[in-house]
């Protein structure tokens, strides 16, 4: 049984033990429950898990129902919760005590749970875009059926004269309601003038998100790449409304602009690797024509 006296020696004589048959000795209990000795005496001292009873020469015998309380205690440890904790718990327990302590408990695995799931998310969402990049012929421009993106996108940003690149990007960070910064951040264009002529003024920011609730829409867009710093798109919107004209195709907007190489996966910043998807139409006239 788990110690809830906290006398120190609540363990019987063995000669007085009702069924001391059943008694299992220290070394077979150890054994069983894959506790040491060493811990299992340990346990005794500081009051957690004592055994039921002990003979002439202080050997330590346990109850067959502690095999069960010793899988408990070790279930408890593996979750994390520090043993003066176990001992506060489970001490002169009630029922409704022990209720109150593992709702306790679920409630600090569903928050770990919920913070793997996280951390789960991010590294798939890092993977697949650095994996989009490896594979990425960056001199082509091509029309591509993408799949839904989920985003969290921030406010609409305001640029002065006066005002940086970064200022806005830190009210993003810091203003977001539900943002992990940690996920990769992407520009938002809500026209193609706005992303050739201020590439490096989007009109938002955004987070690469799966559980975001704005998103990149499924569908066909116009994708190309370039390499740069921050804000360099060189000629890449010229190759874009090239390819457009030659194709017959309407770019309708918007523009997402995904890093898909930053500063996770590439060192030199000059060679981070930008990835810009446009919505389009077909030009049916121009085609028919």
């Amino acid at each position: 049984m788990l110690n809830n006296n906290p006398n120190p020696d609540n363990s019987r004589p063995y000669e007085s033990y009702p069924q001391p048959d059943i008694l299992i000795p220290g070394k077979k209990f150890a054994e069983l429950t894959k506790f040491n000795q060493s811990t299992l005496k340990y346990y005794d001292e500081i009051g957690l898990l004592y055994p039921a009873a002990r003979d002439a020469n202080g050997w330590r015998y346990y109850a067959p129902e502690q095999l069960v309380a010793a899988s408990f205690i070790r279930v408890m440890i593996n979750w994390g919760i520090p043993l003066k904790e176990i001992i506060a718990r489970y001490r002169n327990a009630t029922p409704a005590d022990a209720v109150d302590a593992l709702l306790r408990s679920q409630r600090e695995l569903d928050e770990e749970i919920e913070q793997l799931r996280e951390r789960f998310a991010l590294l798939h969402t890092y993977t697949k875009l650095i994996d989009v990049g490896i594979t990425a012929n960056e001199n082509v421009i091509a029309v591509e059926d993408m799949t839904r993106l989920g985003l969290i996108m921030g406010a609409e940003n305001v640029f002065t004269e006066l005002s940086e690149y970064y200022k806005p990007f830190h009210q993003f960070l810091n203003d977001t309601p539900h943002l992990n910064p940690a996920f990769p951040i992407g520009s938002f264009f809500t026209n193609f003038a706005e992303f050739k002529s201020r590439p490096a003024e989007p009109s938002n920011f955004f987070a690469v998100d799966p559980k975001g609730l704005s998103e990149r829409p499924a569908g066909s867009y116009l994708v190309g790449y370039s390499r740069g710093f921050y804000g360099q798109i060189g000629d890449l919107p010229d190759r874009l409304r090239s390819y457009a004209a030659v194709n017959q195709l309407n770019i309708t907007g918007p523009v997402y602009v995904i890093y898909l190489h930053d500063e996770v996966s590439v060192a030199d910043s000059s060679q981070f690797l930008l990835q810009a998807s446009v919505r389009i139409s077909v030009n049916y006239e121009q085609w028919i024509a």
